[in-house]
């Protein structure tokens, strides 16, 4: 009843702390991130594992197995999930709600260093926490051109995404379509059988050729130097040249059992533009960063790599906006929120008859409105069709109260009391 009371008897007051709230929701307004639905951080963290050239079999025995064994005792594991596929192994965590997914992360790391006997040609596991921005690209580009695949995919990895990557609030790049270049070992298994070899010796044989290793240090009077012995392959010709075996005929290289050449990986998925095969880029968001800005910034880095290409016959083109969408439906929204709002105070002009008590209702709205942007903005929260449709619902419950509460003035007013009572 004090702040009631505060409240009439200092009018001024109460109109400045009205347009103070106004004000802060509007400068708020301009600086809450805008997405297409809210951020969902789910409490899911992923551990993949590179295997060049292994079996499903292969991986889960030698890579997803022995990640399982160390990863069960993560703290607030509720369910593990593994699959094995070819050369790649996926581990998937899941945390109870509300777990701190930098304090999992740090565990799960912390679990991963103690596995032994990791396969020596597996890449080292690498962790990602999973969120709902990072599994749906905000802008699809294909690449327009009549240039070989090839040679776009080139441009695609040298130039187009790390452009694209350095955009301000790109969070990853994904690219799909063309084939990446690989030197291929075509084996003569007649030659190899001839001379005993088998093809886990020839692999493990490549591997430790193929590696540069640590020789220590020299001290030379006051200077120090680090050794190591560069083995690491350069060319075709040292690979040709690799000794993978010792026999009583005399060494084995592996010019003698295999073809070495350079080759393009078989595709894994293909992308066409016009019945030509080409590239295609998904362009996702880091967490918590403007859609439309980052869109903006997006579209400026399109034109700027179509300029640098004009002429070469390639050209990028957008063929997904997740902004459309986002302006059709803060535009639906928005319009059914001034819709309903306009309606709910014809029809309590008409009802009520008073033009006074119904202006009251009328600038209630819009304030209640702009003042609720303060408080998205301080809990770090986004504009998204589900905000705007709460602040749609919410515009029902302001009128209703109101009217309650006009009303009770009014009843009031008839008793006799003035406006201090």
């Amino acid at each position: 009843m004090k702040i009631i009371q505060a409240c009439v008897r200092y009018p001024v007051t109460v109109m400045v702390g009205v347009i103070l709230a106004v004000l802060f929701g509007v400068i708020s307004l301009y600086r809450i991130p805008v997405q297409m639905t809210p951020t969902v951080d789910r409490p899911v963290i992923t551990v993949e594992t590179a295997y060049k050239g292994a079996a499903p079999l292969e991986v889960e025995e030698e890579v997803s197995n022995r990640l399982e064994e160390k990863l069960t005792s993560v703290e607030g594991l509720t369910q593990m999930t593994s699959s094995s596929e070819e050369d790649r192994s996926r581990v998937i965590l899941e945390f109870d709600w509300g777990t701190n997914k930098d304090i999992a992360r740090l565990d799960v790391s912390e679990k991963l260093g103690l596995v032994k006997e990791f396969p020596l040609d597996a890449d080292r596991p690498s962790i990602q926490a999973v969120n709902s921005d990072a599994e749906q690209p905000i802008a699809w580009i294909v690449v327009a051109t009549e240039l070989p695949i090839n040679e776009v995919r080139v441009e695609g990895d040298n130039v187009i995404r790390p452009k694209l990557e350095r955009v301000p609030g790109v969070g990853a790049v994904w690219m799909f379509g063309g084939e990446d270049r690989e030197v291929r070992v075509t084996l003569n298994y007649p030659a190899m059988s001839a001379r005993g070899l088998t093809v886990g010796a020839l692999r493990d044989a490549l591997l430790r050729e193929n590696r540069n290793t640590k020789g220590g240090r020299i001290d030379e009077g006051k200077r120090r130097y680090s050794v190591r012995t560069v083995g690491n392959f350069t060319n075709l010709d040292q690979l040709r040249n690799t000794i993978v075996a010792q026999t009583a005929a005399g060494p084995v290289y592996l010019r003698d059992i295999a073809k070495v050449s350079f080759d393009y990986e078989d595709p894994i998925n293909r992308i066409r533009v016009n019945r030509r095969p080409t590239m295609g880029f998904g362009v996702l968001r880091k967490t918590g960063a403007n859609t439309i800005e980052v869109m903006a910034a997006v579209k400026e880095a399109i034109q700027d790599i179509n300029r640098v290409y004009r002429g070469r016959g390639l050209q990028l083109r957008q063929v997904y906006d997740e902004t459309d969408y986002i302006y059709q439906a803060r535009g639906l929204v928005t319009g059914n929120i001034y819709v309903g709002g306009a309606l709910a105070v014809a029809v309590l002009l008409l009802f009520l008859g008073s033009v006074s008590g119904v202006s009251v209702i009328a600038v209630s709205i819009p304030v209640s409105v702009v003042a609720t942007f303060i408080f998205i903005y301080a809990l770090g929260r986004s504009i998204n069709i589900i905000s705007l449709a709460g602040l749609a619902f919410a515009v029902g419950m302001v009128v209703d109260n109101s009217i309650v509460v006009l009303e009770n003035i009014y009843r009031h007013r008839e008793m006799g009391k003035d406006r201090w009572q």
